[in-house]
């Protein structure tokens, strides 16, 4: 496809998008699938920015707004780096900062999803559709998060290969929120070893030195993690799964179940599926697959660490998985090239059902439509997310093997040199 007509594509794309937005939102369609922010009888759209630009309004007020943050309408403390608290803001431009910039971003996420595609047949459209219209998307965009930045800022690293730029964005998107520390596995793309090192040693001296001297908002940030944590639809964790069966009753004459249930239908079937996974991969040197050259290699490499750090780590809520977006491209050019075909197959539905069912299980659970499914809803949620999980660590963990072969190797020849 020529590029003007990509262009052309991504541009109507764009609008249809951004007005079916706008409606969803103005209308409060949306509501309460996604739970509405009210303060003063008023709902709010973009309200974890608010929160953002709140504390560096009082912070500009003496307040210490990791312990208090009144500026926010729902009094929530800054839990995101100190970087952030030095965001230039001028009252007299507030509708700017609190409507305008947040839609801007917004607009600039949808255009960088849609041109990370290459729209070349039905199944790329229909693929678009359904992530950009998927629950984790909608709340993303409707809370206004600070994720949907650092998705468009991991997407411009992994297209260009400028490694000042690199840099600088990847010290910003960590010191302003932390996880995205593991896409410094960038560092590990250059081909010259020494180059790795020096890299590696720069980089970990700078966070060091920065997180050293936020130690103290570091703790206080910590001790907030609960603020940030989700629930049930709204949860994307192991943590959280884990918790759900652990608190749940599934009694068989007074026994309760809840965790066999788990480790048999959940723990177990994910667990073979990684080992299954990484099998076939060798077998069929499908790891050779993977070029950290290319854009969507790149970008399926960083949405996957991103992902895996979250899901193991924390108690996410369910707009982090807005990354598996970034795990579209790599599957369809695959497809579309006829590699493996039935493994990328099976992959690219199951994440397609995901993203599919998102929405209506999140509004039947959010709305209660059926009286005592809730449980059953986030029962399926949690083993769609773990099957999912499977699969990504399983070609993650191929992929890194690669890459650590890959420099054993240069060592190697190097030695014989």
């Amino acid at each position: 496809m020529n590029l003007k007509k990509q262009i052309v594509i991504i541009f109507i794309l764009s609008i249809f998008f951004l007005f079916s937005y706008f409606f969803l939102f103005s209308k409060f369609i949306i509501y309460p699938t996604v739970i509405p922010m009210i303060s003063g009888g008023n709902t709010y759209l973009f309200a974890d920015w608010s929160a953002v630009l709140g504390a560096n309004i009082c912070k500009e007020m003496g307040y210490d707004v990791y312990l208090k943050n009144p500026c926010d309408p729902w009094g929530r403390t800054h839990v995101y780096g100190d970087i952030l608290l030095y965001f230039p803001y001028v009252e007299k431009f507030k509708n700017f900062y609190f409507l305008v910039l947040p839609a801007i971003i917004n607009i600039i996420f949808v255009i960088v999803v849609l041109s990370s595609f290459r729209f070349k047949n039905f199944k790329t459209y229909f693929t678009t559709i359904i992530m950009l219209f998927s629950f984790p998307v909608i709340l993303a965009l409707e809370r206004g998060q600070f994720d949907v930045l650092i998705f468009i800022l991991m997407v411009l690293i992994a297209y260009f290969k400028n490694r000042i730029f690199n840099f600088i964005i990847l010290v910003f998107v960590t010191i302003s929120k932390f996880y995205p520390i593991v896409l410094g596995i960038i560092l590990f793309f250059e081909k010259n070893l020494k180059k790795i090192f020096i890299n590696l040693l720069i980089f970990l001296i700078t966070i060091s030195l920065i997180f050293f001297i936020q130690s103290d908002q570091m703790i206080k940030i910590f001790e907030n993690r609960g603020q940030s944590a989700g629930f049930g639809v709204y949860e994307f964790s192991l943590i959280g799964t884990i918790n759900f069966f652990k608190n749940s009753n599934f009694l068989v004459n007074d026994t309760n179940y809840s965790i066999f249930i788990f480790v048999l239908f959940l723990l177990i079937p994910s667990a073979i599926f990684f080992v299954r996974i990484i099998k076939y991969f060798f077998k069929e040197s499908i790891s050779n697959n993977i070029n950290y050259n290319f854009f969507e290699d790149r970008l399926y490499i960083f949405s996957s660490v991103i992902i895996l750090l979250c899901y193991f780590t924390f108690s996410s809520f369910v707009y982090r998985e807005i990354f598996f977006i970034g795990l579209f491209p790599w599957i369809l050019k695959k497809r579309e090239l006829n590699m493996d075909k039935k493994f990328f197959s099976v992959y690219y539905y199951l994440l397609i059902v995901k993203f599919l069912f998102s929405t209506p299980i999140t509004y039947l659970y959010m709305n209660k439509i059926i009286k005592g499914i809730n449980p059953i809803i986030s029962i399926f949620k949690y083993t769609i997310d773990l099957y999912l999980i499977s699969f990504i660590f399983a070609v993650f963990t191929v992929f890194f093997i690669g890459l650590l072969n890959f420099q054993k190797s240069k060592i190697k020849l190097k030695n014989k040199i």
